[in-house]
């Protein structure tokens, strides 16, 4: 294994994630800061090596072949182990480290439940990191691939499209009903036709 390593340059893991992230050789270059015939030359031996495209046109844009999707979480797992491998020396104190800051993508729910009670611990603390919390948009899944978000917190139910990245279930809630116990048109148990024709605050 190790010899087959040393014949393969590791700075292409960096192009891959790129154009996986992505889909454009223009974008990708821009994202790591190299012209566009360094990124198309990484591409090419990219497919190469995977004997696949992995970038097909699609109307105006590309989208991923079934490997190139297949590679997506693998690459950045790849990539996640070499920085902490690389950085393992290094310790972060938010207190006293260099400023970070984090960008989050979450609901009006979820901003209510979780993230305002971390923002003011954050700044009670004084703690040197800045999070920026924006509403879901339509793209925000290519906002993660692109790494322009750093936590997304969503319901599973509507995660159809992120079975590619990492996730872990945050808690789970359900809905509760409450009504005054003298309530004239409400018996024990009430039901969601009954719910549509009383007046409730939400």
């Amino acid at each position: 294994m190790s010899d087959d390593l040393g014949n393969i340059d590791l700075n292409i893991l960096i192009a891959l994630d790129a154009l996986l992230a992505e889909r454009s050789v223009t974008r990708a270059a821009e994202r790591v800061f190299v012209g566009q015939p360094a990124m198309s030359a990484s591409l090419a031996r990219l497919r190469s090596h995977f004997g696949d495209p992995l970038l097909v046109r699609q109307g105006r844009g590309m989208t991923l072949t079934p490997l190139a999707e297949s590679l997506v979480r693998p690459t950045q797992e790849a990539l996640a182990a070499v920085q902490a491998v690389m950085g393992a020396s290094r310790t972060f104190d938010p207190a006293d480290g260099p400023p970070r800051t984090f960008t989050v993508i979450a609901s009006d729910y979820a901003q209510a439940v979780l993230i305002w009670p971390i923002l003011r611990k954050v700044e009670a603390k004084s703690l040197n990191i800045r999070i920026n919390v924006f509403p879901a948009q339509a793209d925000f899944v290519d906002q993660l691939r692109r790494g322009q978000c750093d936590l997304l917190i969503w319901p599973t139910s509507l995660a159809q499209n992120l079975s590619g990245f990492f996730s872990e279930t945050l808690f789970t809630d359900e809905f509760v009903v409450a009504v005054d116990e003298n309530h004239p048109g409400v018996g024990d148990t009430i039901t969601v036709e009954e719910m549509r024709r009383l007046p409730f605050l939400g």
